[in-house]
C-alpha cells in the first residue's frame, strides 16, 4: 500500500462558468449587489509557521562558471514586521481562492505551468524502453551563440572499453580505478565531471577501428588504431558504481565521430526542445540540480560545445528543430513525456474557453485582458503574546509530480492497480486532481534528516529549519467585498466555513505534510440569516449549473474528498507519512512492483482510508426547483444583454433619459434666460475693461522687453569688440579694418576717430575688444609684403602715422607690444 501525507481532490470534468462573468464591473453594480466587511478570527489548532518574506537573506555560492550567485537562506523566524507576527493577506487569499476553485468546479488549465515532464524509469519498459533508446539515440555537440542553441550531429555514437582506454590514460588506469568501490562511494565520484577531473589525457582527434559487429542493444564497439578510418572524440559519462567483475558494471565510454554535417539551429531557451532539456535537469530548482548539469551548463554559457544525446521523431529525416524528440547528457537520459500537464487537464476538462467562478470573483490577469478582484483580504495579525516554539529541523520534500502511481489517475480499487500503469505517455491519461494535505487528529509528526550510510551522520543539508508559533495562537483579519451577487457571497461564506459545517479545518503555511498549520476560522458578529441565505443561493446555483435533478452537489466526489481531508480522522494519521527511499529499502520502487508478477499500487482516495462523513447541505428539492427557475430566467436576461444591438440599446437608454429630464429643462429655461440677460451687460462691461487693462499691461511689457533686449545687444557688441568676420586678407585689408574700427568707435562714443581726436584714449575699453583687435592687426601685418611691413614699422614711431592710429585704438602700451612683436618675427 502507498502512503503519503497528501492526497487529491479529483479534477471535475464539468467546468462551471458563471453567466454573469462578462458583466463584472467595479463601477456598475449588479442588481441587489452585496458589499461589506467580515471580521474573521484564526485559531491555530496545531503549531503554525509562515516564513518571513519581509526579511530575505542570501549567501554567496560559487557556480561552475566561476561566477558568484546568490542563494536564498530560509529565515527560520515566523513572518513578522516590527515584532508583530502576521499571516500575509495574500496567503489567506490563496487558501480561500483554492477552496472556491474546487467547490465551484473551476478550470485548472491556466492555474498550472504548461510543463512537459521527463522520465527515466527502468522498471517500466512500456514508457522507458532502455534497449530501444540505445539503438535510437544519436549524439552531437550543442553550443549557445547569442541566445540561440545550435546542434552539430555526429550520428550514432561508438563505444570503447575502459581497458582499451588504459593505453592512453597514463599511469592511472581507468579500468582499475573503477574496480575500486572507494572511488565511486560518494555521489560526486559517480559524475562525468569527476571522471574528466581524474583522467585528463587528450580525448580529441583519435583514430578508431570497429572491433565487432553491432550487438543486440545497438552498441558498436571500437578500439584505438592509428590506421583506423574513423576519427572522433572520447566522451565520458557518469559511473553508477564499481565493477566487481570484468564484464559486470559500466565499462564503456562513448566516441563522438567527426562528421561533415552542418549545425542546426534549435531555437532559444523559450523553444520547447530547449525548455524541456533544461527542465529535465531541474534548472528551475538549484537544490535538485546535479553536478554534471551545473558543470555542463557553465560550459554552455561560456560558449563551449557540450556533448549531448538525442532522438528523432522521424529517423528517415535529418535532425532539425522540429524533428528532434528530446535530448540529454547521457545515453539513457530522461525522455520527454508525450503529454504536457495542460494536455492532461484537457483530457478531463476540455479546452478552457470562459472565466470560472474564482476568476470572476477574485479577478485575473492575462496577456490580453485583466479584471480586478472584488474581494480583498487583510493581513492576519497575531493577538496577545504568541509563544514561539524552539527551532525544529524537518525534511519537507516528497515525491515529484512524475511519480505516476500517485499523480496520474489509475484504474485501481482500494489502492491496487488493475492492468498497467497509466502515465503521461498515454493519450487518455488524466491527472489525479488538486493536491491537498489532510488535517491530522493528533500532534504534528516529524520527518528527521536521513542518516548518511557512509558517515553514519544525519544529512542536515536536506532539512528545513523553522520556529513555529504554538498551538492556540490567535490571529485576526478582515474580508472586504464589493458588488457581489448573493451566490458569490455564498461561495465566500462556504469557503470560509466549509459550507456552514462544524468540525472542519483549513491548512496554511509551511509543514502541512507533518501536521503544521491546521487552523480554525470563526466569523465574528455575522448575521446568521443573511449568511444562510447567501449559502443557499450558492448551493442552488451549483446544483443548477451541474444540472442536478436533486440537491446532490454536496455529495459529489469533489466535495466529498475535499471535506474528508478537512476533517480529522484518528484512523488515518498512521497513513499520512512519506514512504522510505534509501538504497536498501526504496518503497517507491517496491510500490510499482519490482517484478512483472508483483502487485502494483496507487495512492488510495482519502475517503477510502477515512470512511464516510456527513456533509450538511441547506436546500431541499422544492428549493432547488425555485433556484432553477430563477437562474434560468437570470441567464436569459444576461444572454439578451449580449445579443442586443448596442446602437439600439444606446438609443433606448438615451430616449428614456431624455423623456425624464425634458420637463425639468423647460422649467429652468426661462429662469436661466432672465438671469443670463441681467448678467450679460455687467459681464460685457467687465470684460471690456479687463481687456483694455490687459492690453495696456501687455504693451508695457513688450516695450520694456524691447528696451532690455536692445540694451543687452549693445552691451554684447561693446564687450566683444568690432566684428571682423567679413574682413578679407588682401592688399586693402588695413583700410577695411580701419573702417570697421571706426564704426565700433562711433558706436561706443557717438563720434568716429577723426572727430574724436585724443579724447577717451584708448578708444577701446573692453579687454576682449582690445585683444581681438590686437590679434587681427597681427594677422594683417603677417600678410604684408616686405616693403609694406617696413613702412609699417618705420621709426621713429612718434612720426609713424600707423603706430599713432593703432595707439589711439588700443592704447600706446598695447601698440608698443604689437610693434615689438612684429619686429622680432
Amino acid at each position: 500500500m502507498i502512503t503519503a501525507p497528501y492526497n487529491f481532490v479529483p479534477l471535475n470534468d464539468k467546468v462551471v462558468n458563471p453567466f454573469w462573468s462578462e458583466f463584472v464591473s467595479h463601477d456598475k453594480p449588479f442588481e441587489n449587489a452585496k458589499s461589506g466587511t467580515l471580521q474573521v478570527k484564526i485559531t491555530a489548532e496545531s503549531p503554525i509557521f509562515v516564513r518571513n518574506g519581509s526579511k530575505r537573506k542570501f549567501k554567496e555560492v560559487k557556480a561552475e562558471n566561476e561566477k558568484i550567485e546568490l542563494e536564498e537562506i530560509i529565515d527560520p523566524e515566523f513572518n513578522h514586521l516590527n515584532g508583530k507576527y502576521f499571516i500575509p493577506g495574500a496567503s489567506i487569499k490563496g487558501m480561500i481562492r483554492n477552496l472556491i476553485e474546487i467547490m465551484s468546479f473551476g478550470s485548472m488549465e491556466d492555474k498550472v505551468d504548461d510543463i512537459r515532464y521527463s522520465v527515466r524509469d527502468f522498471q517500466n519498459n512500456s514508457i522507458y524502453p532502455k534497449s530501444d533508446l540505445s539503438k535510437e539515440s544519436l549524439c552531437g555537440w550543442l553550443r549557445l551563440v547569442n541566445g540561440s542553441y545550435y546542434l552539430r550531429s555526429c550520428g550514432r555514437p561508438g563505444r570503447i572499453k575502459h581497458m582499451d582506454l588504459d593505453k592512453i590514460s597514463g599511469p592511472r588506469k581507468i579500468s582499475a580505478h573503477y574496480q575500486n568501490r572507494g572511488n565511486v562511494s560518494k555521489p560526486k565520484q559517480k559524475t562525468a565531471k569527476d571522471k574528466y577531473d581524474n583522467f585528463t589525457f587528450n580525448k580529441e582527434g583519435h583514430r578508431f577501428r570497429q572491433e565487432d559487429e553491432e550487438d543486440g542493444i545497438g552498441r558498436r564497439k571500437f578500439v584505438i588504431d592509428s590506421a583506423g578510418v574513423n576519427t572522433g572524440t572520447i566522451v565520458f559519462s557518469g559511473q553508477p558504481g564499481n565493477r566487481t567483475e570484468p564484464n559486470k558494471g559500466k565499462q564503456y565510454e562513448f566516441i563522438f565521430f567527426e562528421k561533415d554535417t552542418a549545425e542546426v539551429e534549435l531555437g532559444t531557451k523559450e523553444d520547447s526542445i530547449i525548455t524541456n532539456f533544461y527542465h529535465a535537469y531541474y534548472d528551475h530548482d538549484r537544490n535538485q540540480q546535479g553536478d554534471d548539469w551545473k558543470w555542463r551548463k557553465a560550459q554552455l554559457l561560456k560558449g563551449e560545445s557540450i556533448p549531448v544525446f538525442f532522438r528523432l521523431k522521424n529517423d528517415e529525416k535529418p535532425p532539425t528543430a522540429s524533428n528532434i524528440k528530446d535530448m540529454g547528457l547521457s545515453l539513457l537520459y530522461k525522455i520527454t513525456y508525450k503529454q504536457s500537464v495542460r494536455e492532461l487537464i484537457r483530457n478531463t476538462q476540455g479546452e478552457k474557453l470562459k472565466k470560472d467562478f474564482a476568476e470572476t470573483l477574485f479577478g485575473y490577469a492575462t496577456k490580453n485582458e485583466a479584471l480586478k478582484g472584488r474581494v480583498n483580504i487583510s493581513h492576519a495579525f497575531a493577538t496577545g503574546s504568541p509563544t514561539v516554539l524552539p527551532m525544529v529541523k524537518e525534511v519537507l520534500s516528497g515525491p515529484k509530480a512524475t511519480y505516476y502511481p500517485n499523480y496520474i489517475a489509475q484504474n485501481s480499487a482500494d489502492g491496487k492497480v488493475s492492468g498497467y500503469y497509466k502515465t503521461m505517455m498515454d493519450a487518455n491519461a488524466k491527472i489525479r486532481g488538486y493536491k491537498r494535505y489532510p488535517v491530522r487528529s493528533g500532534d504534528v509528526t516529524h520527518n528527521p534528516a536521513p542518516i548518511n550510510e557512509r558517515t553514519g551522520k544525519p544529512n542536515e543539508g536536506v532539512t528545513t529549519q523553522f520556529k513555529p508559533l504554538a498551538k492556540g495562537t490567535e490571529f485576526s483579519f478582515t474580508v472586504n467585498y464589493h458588488n457581489l451577487r448573493e451566490e458569490e457571497l455564498g461561495a465566500l461564506f462556504s469557503a470560509l466555513t466549509f459550507h456552514l459545517n462544524e468540525g472542519f479545518y483549513h491548512s496554511i503555511g509551511m509543514g502541512k505534510p507533518l501536521g503544521y498549520g491546521k487552523v480554525k476560522l470563526d466569523l465574528q458578529d455575522i448575521n446568521q440569516d443573511e449568511a444562510l441565505s447567501a449559502v443557499k443561493n450558492y448551493e442552488g446555483f451549483m446544483n443548477w449549473a451541474l444540472n442536478n435533478s436533486t440537491p446532490s452537489w454536496h455529495k459529489s466526489d469533489e466535495i466529498k474528498e475535499l471535506f474528508t481531508m478537512a476533517k480529522p480522522h484518528t484512523q488515518t494519521d498512521k497513513d499520512l507519512k512519506y514512504m522510505k527511499m534509501d538504497m536498501r529499502n526504496n518503497e517507491f520502487v517496491n510500490a510499482k512492483g519490482r517484478k512483472k508478477q508483483d502487485p502494483k499500487f496507487s495512492l488510495p482516495t482519502y475517503s477510502q482510508l477515512a470512511g464516510e462523513i456527513v456533509i450538511n447541505n441547506h436546500i431541499d428539492e422544492s428549493d432547488l426547483y425555485k433556484y432553477k427557475a430563477f437562474f434560468e430566467q437570470d441567464e436569459v436576461k444576461f444572454r439578451n444583454l449580449q445579443t442586443v444591438n448596442p446602437k439600439e440599446l444606446y438609443t433606448q437608454i438615451i430616449t428614456a433619459e431624455k423623456n425624464k429630464i425634458e420637463p425639468k429643462i423647460a422649467a429652468l429655461k426661462v429662469k436661466l434666460i432672465q438671469e443670463l440677460e441681467e448678467r450679460r451687460s455687467n459681464l460685457i462691461l467687465q470684460h471690456e475693461e479687463q481687456l483694455l487693462r490687459l492690453k495696456q499691461e501687455e504693451t508695457a511689457q513688450i516695450l520694456a522687453q524691447l528696451d532690455h533686449e536692445k540694451e543687452l545687444e549693445i552691451k554684447k557688441k561693446l564687450e566683444s569688440g568690432p566684428d571682423y568676420s567679413s574682413l578679407k586678407m588682401n592688399s586693402r585689408a588695413f583700410e577695411s579694418f580701419t573702417k570697421l574700427v571706426n564704426q565700433y568707435v562711433k558706436l561706443i562714443h557717438g563720434k568716429d576717430s577723426k572727430n574724436l581726436g585724443n579724447e577717451a584714449v584708448p578708444y577701446m575699453k573692453e579687454e576682449e575688444a582690445i585683444a581681438k583687435t590686437y590679434n587681427k592687426l597681427k594677422e594683417i601685418a603677417g600678410q604684408l609684403s616686405k616693403k609694406d611691413k617696413e613702412n609699417w614699422l618705420k621709426k621713429p614711431r612718434e612720426s609713424n602715422r600707423t603706430f599713432e592710429k593703432i595707439s589711439l585704438w588700443i592704447g600706446q602700451d598695447q601698440a608698443e607690444s604689437l610693434f615689438n612683436e612684429l619686429e622680432n618675427s
